[in-house]
This record gives structure tokens, sequence and C-alpha cells, in this order.
């Protein structure tokens, strides 16, 4: 339940705010956004990605992943969920706008601030992200390498 509230306030903090609900909780995001369903996007994030100038994500998943290999752009916010190796982390830092945040603590103001910030984010050249899209690429092993240290 935390969670969703950490959810809604992002979704308010600015006007143009949508939210993206993962395909294996739909119920969960109609019930806890009962007020909020056309703030709510279902579908195949694949085919929203050219609709939308920034992406917000809190976990470094497949979804990330598909986003950065677009031109949109990202704000990560890092709430600590899961380890990342700092080479990898360093290379995410070149691909999104990324800020470590209390998602239980932080208030509307703060999140708006991030996502003006995030807007401004210039995309950096990135191997890691490159090479991570494309698992037949020859340099895929240096991926793997990276992931083991």
């Amino acid at each position: 339940k935390k969670y969703y509230t950490f959810q809604k306030k992002l979704l308010y903090s600015q006007k143009d705010i949508l939210i993206k609900s993962h395909p294996k909780t739909k119920k969960v995001y109609v019930n806890n956004f009962k007020y909020d369903k056309k703030k709510i996007l279902f579908g195949d994030l694949s085919l929203l990605i050219g609709d939308y100038k920034l992406f917000i994500v809190d976990r470094i998943s497949q979804a990330f992943f598909w986003i950065a290999n677009s031109n949109t752009k990202i704000l990560y916010f890092n709430i600590g969920r899961r380890r990342i190796k700092k080479e990898i982390l360093s290379e995410i830092k070149k691909r999104a706008y990324v800020v470590n945040i209390d998602p239980y603590n932080i208030d509307k103001k703060k999140i708006s601030f991030y996502i003006n910030k995030a807007k401004n984010f210039k995309i950096k050249k990135n191997k890691f992200l490159e090479l991570s899209m494309h698992s037949k690429n020859k340099n895929f092993n240096e991926i793997l390498k990276i992931i083991r240290k």
C-alpha cells in the first residue's frame, strides 16, 4: 500500500504524468487507482515508447532496457530495492537521469523537480546499454564479463 501512495504522489507531481501498469498486476492498478483510470496505461510497452518524451522507472528491468533502446529520456528513481554494481550503474547514468530516493518520504514538489531535470538530461554514449539490446551481438560476451565481476 505504501508503494501505491508513492505512485500517487508521482502521478500528481505534474499534470501530464501517466502510469504504465505492469501486465501481471492490472487488477491491482485498477483497484488502487480507481479514480484515476484515465491516467493508467495498459498494453504493450514497446508500442508506447515512441509516444512519450520521458519515462520514469524505479527498477532496472527489461522494461528499462526497452526504453533505453530508444531516444526517449529516462528518469530512474533508485529506491534501493536492488543492488547494482558500480560499473553498471555508471553506464546507466550515461543513459538515464539517476536519483536515489526514499519513495515513502519524498514529496510531489521534489518529484516534479527531478522530472524537470530529467527532461533536460543529455543522453551520453554508453557501451553497456548498446550491447545489452542485442544478445546476438558478437560483443555480448563483454556484457557478461561486466556482470560477472
